[in-house]
C-alpha cells in the first residue's frame, strides 16, 4: 500500500498529506452546508423583514388611533370644564345680583 495517494513520506503522493481524500469530502461536504445555511438565514431574513414591515405599519395605525382618542379626550375634557366654568360664572353672576 506504498503507492496509495498521501502515504508516501513527505507528501509526495497524489494528495499533499494535509488533503486527504476524506478530508476534501469533509471541505466539499462544510461549503455544502454552509451555503445551504446562507440560503436558510437569506430566507429567515425575508420573513423577518416583512415580519418587520407589517410590525411597524401597525404601529404607524395605534400612533394615529392613539392621537386621535387622545384629541377625542382632550376635547371632551376642555369642552367639560368650559361648560362647568360657564356654570359657576353663571351662579356667581346669580348670587350677586341677589
Amino acid at each position: 500500500m506504498a503507492d496509495a495517494p498521501g502515504s508516501s513520506p513527505g507528501g509526495k503522493g497524489f494528495w499533499p498529506e494535509w488533503l486527504t481524500p476524506r478530508r476534501a469530502w469533509e471541505f466539499v461536504s462544510n461549503v455544502a452546508r454552509l451555503e445551504r445555511s446562507v440560503l436558510q438565514l437569506q430566507e429567515e431574513n425575508r420573513q423577518l423583514r416583512a415580519e418587520l414591515s407589517a410590525i411597524r405599519e401597525s404601529v404607524v395605525e395605534h400612533d394615529a388611533q392613539l392621537r386621535l382618542l387622545t384629541t377625542f379626550v382632550r376635547d371632551s375634557l376642555s369642552n367639560r370644564l368650559e361648560a362647568r366654568i360657564d356654570r359657576l360664572a353663571a351662579d356667581i353672576l346669580a348670587k350677586k345680583k341677589n
